[in-house]
């Protein structure tokens, strides 16, 4: 697991800094390490959540995505490249489904 800290704001109202946790690929996030994190933040607000799920490439693939994806009521929009996407910017969820090359 790797963690970046972004202190220099680009805009006035955004928060004095923010926090970024980057999962290990093949262990993932483990609470001891988020926790180990925020135990020394006492006052942190989330804002912003990305979850990720790795399958392997026999099992899943772009257009099993596409015809069996249920993301609530998010709606497919337009492809770009070889992502595809669900909701829109502005909402509350977004969802992106692409091919992670290794």
């Amino acid at each position: 697991m790797k963690f970046l800290v972004e202190s220099d704001r680009r805009e006035a109202w955004l928060p004095p800094y923010r926090l970024t946790l980057y999962a290990d690929d093949r262990t993932g996030l483990l609470p001891n390490e988020v926790f180990g994190v925020l135990e020394v933040l006492p006052d942190f607000r989330m804002t912003a959540m990305e979850l990720a799920f790795d399958f392997a490439q026999e099992q899943m693939n772009r257009k099993f995505v596409r015809e069996h994806a249920l993301f609530g009521k998010s709606r497919p929009v337009a492809s770009k490249g070889d992502t595809d996407y669900w909701g829109t910017r502005r909402g509350s969820k977004r969802v992106q489904s692409y091919l992670k090359q290794i």
